[in-house]
C-alpha cells in the first residue's frame, strides 16, 4: 500500500494544476489568434487592429479622454509581434510561479513530527540548496528517520538546480544576459554555460559537490538538450516555453519524492 500524500504535497499539486492550466490556456489562446485570426492581408495592412474587430468590447480600444485614438492603435503585424513577446512573458511567469509553489511546499513539508526548530531549519536549507547525491545519509545525520530512497530522486535534484538557474535568470537582472526582455527571445546561453562549468554567476557550484561530471552532463542533456530537441519539432514556440513546460514536471517529481521520503508532518502544521 502506497503512502498517502501529505497536506503540503496536496496543496502543491493543486497550485501546480492551476499553473499548468494557465500555461496551456495561454498557448491555446496564442495559437487561436495567430493561426485562425491574423490573415496575410491583415499583416500587410497599416490599419489599426480595432478595424478588424469592430464589435469587440475591449478596454484597449476605448479612446482616452485626451484624444481620438484608442489606447492600443497598433496594426495587426505589430500586434502579432506583441503576442509572441507576451507568450514569452507567460512562460517566464510559469517558471517563477512553480518555483514559488515548490518553496512553499518545502516550508510546509518540513514541519515534521518530533523535529526541533533547528533541525527543521537545517533540513529546509539543505533541500533548498539542491541537496546532495548522498541524500539519505545527510538527512539521517539530522536524526530524521527515512523511508527507502528512490535513486531517481537524485536526478530530480540535479534537474531542479538547472530550473533554479533559469528562474534566477528571469527574476533577477544582475548580469548582462538576464531576462532578455523586449523583442529578443530568451536565450539559455548563460544558463547552459553555468551548468557546463558548474559555477553560477556568484562562483558557487550549480550542482552539489559530490556530483560527478557524468551526472552533470546527463542533467544538462535532459533539461537543456531536451528543450532544444522540442524546438526542432515546434519552431514557432519560444525556447522558454519548453523550459516552463518541463519545469512543471520536474518540480512535481522532486516534491513527490521528498514527500514520500520524509516522515509525517507535524500535527501543528
Amino acid at each position: 500500500m502506497s503512502k498517502a500524500a501529505s497536506p503540503a504535497f496536496s496543496e502543491f499539486k493543486h497550485e501546480q494544476t492551476q499553473i499548468n492550466e494557465f500555461l496551456w490556456s495561454s498557448e491555446i489562446a496564442h495559437a487561436i489568434v495567430l493561426q485562425r485570426f491574423i490573415s496575410r492581408d491583415m499583416r500587410a495592412s497599416p490599419k489599426p487592429l480595432r478595424v478588424f474587430l469592430p464589435t469587440l468590447r475591449c478596454n484597449a480600444f476605448v479612446p482616452p479622454r485626451s484624444g481620438k485614438e484608442s489606447k492600443y492603435s497598433k496594426p495587426a503585424s505589430v500586434f502579432e509581434r506583441h503576442l509572441k513577446r507576451n507568450f514569452e512573458a507567460a512562460s517566464k511567469l510559469v517558471i517563477v510561479q512553480i518555483y514559488r509553489a515548490f518553496e512553499r511546499f518545502l516550508t510546509q513539508r518540513t514541519k515534521l513530527h518530533s523535529s526541533d526548530d533547528d533541525t527543521q531549519r537545517r533540513l529546509l536549507k539543505y533541500l533548498r540548496s539542491g541537496a546532495s547525491n548522498n541524500l539519505a545519509a545527510r538527512i539521517q545525520s539530522m536524526g530524521i528517520a527515512l523511508a527507502p530512497v528512490d535513486e531517481e530522486l537524485h536526478n530530480h535534484f540535479l534537474d531542479a538546480q538547472i530550473y533554479h538557474l533559469v528562474r534566477h535568470d528571469i527574476a533577477h537582472g544582475d548580469h548582462s544576459d538576464a531576462i532578455n526582455v523586449g523583442g529578443t527571445s530568451w536565450s539559455d546561453r548563460t544558463v547552459r554555460g553555468y551548468c557546463q562549468n558548474n559555477k553560477n554567476g556568484t562562483g558557487r557550484n550549480v550542482f552539489p559537490p559530490d556530483t560527478t561530471q557524468e551526472q552533470a552532463d546527463a542533467a544538462i542533456e535532459r533539461v537543456c538538450d531536451g528543450a532544444h530537441d522540442k524546438i526542432e519539432k515546434w519552431p514557432t514556440e519560444p525556447l522558454i516555453f519548453f523550459y516552463a513546460l518541463f519545469s512543471l514536471g520536474a518540480y512535481h517529481r522532486l516534491a513527490q519524492g521528498i514527500d514520500a521520503l520524509l516522515p509525517p508532518m507535524s500535527s501543528r502544521s
